[in-house]
């Protein structure tokens, strides 16, 4: 794995200001095509650039990865068979970025640290539903026992994991939020089979949708987050739970998950969305 690291670069050991990351073992290609690639991997206490290692090893495609501004975090995970895109997702929350999308290209970094060009381009990956953006007849608007499910998951949060296991990652959420809410994690046996990965997390989520930092704990343990009417599901997308099967809704915009670019470089029209 060859890595470029920009002429500022500090030591690894407190942040990433420029890296850009060629991995040669495997073909480069579209960054649509590894978004989409199943990769594994198991990992302890490990840093930002060996999982990073680590999910481009596996995906079996890759394409040129820029890191800007990313902070110190470490993750314990043992996850199979999951999507690049979640995962590297997960990556760039708990370095405190985001990831940004490209033809041939992936930028994990805050938004402030995007050029003028790219700002014209850039999808970001994961849009959070919104009532601007939730697909209507859903029922998703709807406030059922006091509770606006849309509302609570765009509440900005700062949250604090500190080699914080699966069973205490919901922990101290209630007085942040101050709103009501309902989490439903793993709701049946059948969902859980095969699922609750030793994922252990250390990382600093600040001024984060409250939706977003959910689906980095999701994401970690190879889960989805959904919506319902009033409540938040996190199960694995292949196993939901058959009495809500048919209410829960993705918490992100397709559109911000599934990129299909043109040969001129550009998103389709059919790939458009919020």
């Amino acid at each position: 794995m060859a890595f470029n690291i920009g002429p500022s670069a500090p030591q690894l050991s407190k942040s990433l200001t420029s890296l850009v990351v060629d991995y040669g073992a495997v073909p480069r290609g579209e960054s649509a095509k590894l978004l989409d690639s199943k990769v594994s991997l198991k990992v302890k206490d490990a840093a930002f650039l060996t999982i990073l290692d680590s999910v481009l090893s596996s995906a079996g495609t890759s394409c040129r990865v820029e890191c800007r501004g990313v902070k110190v975090m470490k993750l314990t995970l043992d996850l199979k068979d999951m999507k690049a895109g979640p995962l590297l997702d997960t990556l760039a929350k708990a370095g405190g970025v985001r990831l940004w999308v490209f033809p041939s290209k992936l930028v994990l970094a805050p938004e402030n640290l995007l050029t003028v060009e790219e700002k014209k381009t850039a999808k970001l990956y994961g849009v959070l539903l919104s009532k601007e953006n939730f697909p209507k007849g859903s029922g998703l608007d709807k406030v059922i026992q006091g509770v606006d499910i849309l509302g609570v998951a765009n509440t900005i949060i700062s949250k604090d994991f500190n080699n914080t296991s699966w069973g205490d990652s919901f922990d101290g959420f209630a007085p942040i939020v101050r709103k009501p809410y309902d989490i439903s994690a793993y709701p049946s046996q059948s969902a859980r089979q095969g699922l609750a990965g030793p994922a252990t997390l250390s990382a600093s989520l600040q001024d984060m949708s409250f939706g977003d930092v959910l689906a980095f704990v999701a994401h970690s343990n190879g889960c989805e987050l959904f919506l319902l009417p009033g409540s938040f599901l996190i199960c694995d997308p292949n196993n939901i739970p058959a009495n809500v099967k048919d209410q829960a809704v993705s918490a992100f915009s397709p559109a911000s998950t599934k990129f299909n670019f043109g040969s001129n470089g550009s998103l389709d029209p059919s790939a458009k969305g919020s």
